[in-house]
């Protein structure tokens, strides 16, 4: 008679803690789905630089198990850090101002230096008794003429191609891709706080981490 007492007291007690670990496995299954929507990952990209042959890595941020793109500004500003932000919109806005420079300076001066070349002197009267000296003067102001729109057109396809090439040589992230990684991670563990998920922990060559998805 006992033990079907305690067998019927089990049972109540299974049925009522039943619904409380379904609310709890329910919570714990939403919040690990919106981990998964709001942290952070990486794609790592291989391109090869056509002037150079170089072999480059691009680390690309994204968001989400749907990969959302997420644009640097916009990562730095999600990870907390409105000073790399701020540096990488500082970065990108100089390196565009450079190259815009370069190229306006390249078709401004190649504009000058066409119009000043084609350009002609007055033509000289046959029949005047200075006419050698008419024709002597128009050569030389002629020669004068192409070497003027020659040395600006020199001068400003050295320096345009500077600025341009400068602008082109500014690196806009502030920061290497290993940096960026470990401030998602950072977001990562700090979201899943947050969400109310367990932080597992594992220990590899580096020591002990926090486990993230990249």
């Amino acid at each position: 008679m006992q033990a079907k007492s305690a067998t019927a007291l089990v049972l109540v007690a299974g049925l009522t803690l039943s619904p409380v670990a379904r609310a709890e496995e329910a919570a714990d299954s939403a919040a690990q789905e919106e981990y998964e929507r709001r942290s952070l990952s990486f794609d790592d990209y291989g391109v090869v630089e056509p002037k150079t042959g170089a072999f480059l890595v691009l680390t690309v941020p994204y968001q989400g198990k749907y990969k959302q793109p997420i644009g640097p500004e916009a990562f730095y500003r999600l990870v907390g850090r409105e000073d790399l932000a701020l540096q990488y919109h500082d970065r990108e806005e100089g390196r565009a101002v450079l190259m815009g420079a370069g190229l306006v300076t390249l078709l401004g001066t190649a504009i000058a230096s066409i119009a000043i070349g084609s350009g002609s002197s007055a033509p000289c009267d046959v029949f005047s008794p200075a006419f050698a000296q008419c024709t002597a003067a128009a050569s030389a102001d002629d020669d004068s003429r192409l070497k003027t729109a020659a040395t600006i057109g020199i001068v400003g396809a050295v320096l345009g191609s500077a600025l341009f090439v400068a602008g082109l040589a500014i690196d806009p992230q502030p920061v290497g891709a290993p940096a960026q990684r470990e401030l998602a991670d950072q977001y990562n563990q700090k979201l899943r706080l947050q969400l109310g998920l367990s932080v597992i922990e594992k220990r590899d060559g580096a020591g002990l981490a926090l486990s993230a998805r990249f």
